[in-house]
């Protein structure tokens, strides 16, 4: 072979393994940006789970207020030494003050930092907590009424936030998964919390609680919130949500007609002592795995399907409470009110553009349970049967209400998952 052609021959060969492994350095190069940008991705992720998680722990102390209420009036009257008629008087003026933070609270956002407010409502609570354990009676009523304004203050500045989050849904799906995880836990421990230090252990017990409470306010500039933000409330926003806001108040009215009485339904249907327990008992695995499914599901159905089959489902189940077997009953109405709450206060938020009105919403269901409870005892005279009923038409109305809401103004349908 001619020299010349030699050479030609090896210049090509080694031009064509220079551009291999050049092709492959350049692949490996794209794989490792890939692959970083991977890495980030999740990292991003991660951390956006773990603030959304946090940021739901805050909702915790208003949260977990009307399941653990029979706790905090055994540690009134046992640990404190007050009447059963001045524990609920005490317990009812936290939820007023309560209430009324809740609603103020997103209104309040606009205007102050989100972490200041979160830090003066903790500490605001953790005084009135510190001032029922030293029982000034003159003070008490007071002390109870700060109580109530710190947590409904965290809980309304929570909700405000998780309400301008991308996926509301799933993020107030968090939040009753956490409130309903605490309220599990704190159950638990009252009993050996008070045997533990019959003079105050339950109220040291919810006293730690609240300071744990307080690490996670570090989460709220963290959050990961929308380009929308929270401006001055108006009537016009309010009457734009006002359908939203009575369907979550006749939903809440529905589940407090049936649900404080279980117990009571069940004793006056003759049902054993242990198996009321024990469908109590399960119950609250019922409402953790409703919040869960909630969680799973998110926004993938849309929101009218869920609220829809949720909605006539619980209807059946609050009729089930009175008439049907109560091991069955009971699970379902816990795991349905934890699936649907989400879905509620999710079609506010999307309706909501600032989450101004997050606030209202979230008031909304401790008043809609005390109007129901108020309900229930203008009807004491009547059989429960009629009482469950009566409770299945307004979930069923509440559910119509909103659902059509949603149908006319199309939301539902710009907002499902893959459309």
């Amino acid at each position: 072979m001619p020299a010349p052609i030699f050479l030609l021959i090896a210049f090509i060969s080694s031009f064509v393994e220079r551009a291999a492994a050049s092709d492959r350095n350049t692949c490996s190069e794209h794989r490792s940006r890939d692959d970083a940008m991977k890495d980030s991705r999740a990292r991003a992720q991660a951390s956006a789970a773990l603030s959304l998680l946090a940021v739901s722990m805050l909702t915790n102390p208003a949260g977990v207020l009307g399941a653990t209420t029979p706790v905090i009036v055994t540690a009134l009257v046992a640990e404190l030494g007050q009447t059963l008629r001045s524990a609920n008087m005490l317990v009812a003026i936290e939820f007023v003050t309560m209430t009324l933070a809740i609603m103020a609270a997103p209104l309040l956002l606009g205007r102050i930092g989100g972490r200041v407010l979160a830090i003066a409502s903790w500490m605001l609570m953790l005084a009135g907590q510190l001032g029922t354990i030293l029982n000034i009676p003159v003070a008490l009523a007071v002390a109870r009424g700060a109580t109530g304004l710190g947590e409904g203050a965290l809980y309304g500045l929570a909700l405000a936030v998780l309400g301008r989050s991308t996926k509301p849904d799933r993020a107030f799906g968090v939040v009753v998964f956490a409130n309903q995880v605490v309220t599990a836990v704190l159950l638990a421990l009252a009993g050996w919390a008070h045997q533990h230090d019959p003079r105050s252990g339950i109220l040291q017990l919810i006293t730690a609680f609240q300071l744990v409470t307080g690490f996670f306010i570090l989460a709220i500039d963290r959050q990961r919130v929308s380009s929308r933000e929270p401006t001055p409330g108006s009537l016009g926003g309010l009457l734009v949500i006002a359908p939203a806001l009575l369907a979550i108040f006749l939903f809440a009215i529905a589940f407090g007609t049936i649900w404080p009485l279980a117990a009571s339904i069940g004793e006056i249907r003759n049902v054993p002592t242990g198996e009321i327990n024990a469908a109590l008992a399960v119950a609250g695995i019922g409402g953790i795995a409703g919040a869960a499914a909630a969680v799973a599901l998110g926004n993938r159905a849309g929101r009218t399907i869920p609220l829809l089959t949720g909605s006539v489902a619980m209807a059946i189940a609050l009729v089930g409470v009175v008439v049907g077997p109560l091991a069955i009953a009971a699970p379902a109405v816990l795991f349905l009110w934890s699936f649907l709450v989400p879905y509620y206060l999710g079609t506010v938020a999307m309706m909501d553009g600032g989450a101004r009105f997050m606030g209202i919403a979230g008031a909304m269901l401790p008043s809609g349970i005390a109007a129901g409870q108020f309900f229930a005892s203008c009807m004491s005279g009547t059989i429960p049967s009629t009482l469950g009923i009566c409770a299945a038409m307004l979930q069923v109305a509440s559910a119509i209400a909103l659902s059509f809401y949603l149908w006319m103004s199309k939301s539902d349908r710009r907002n499902r998952v893959g459309r």
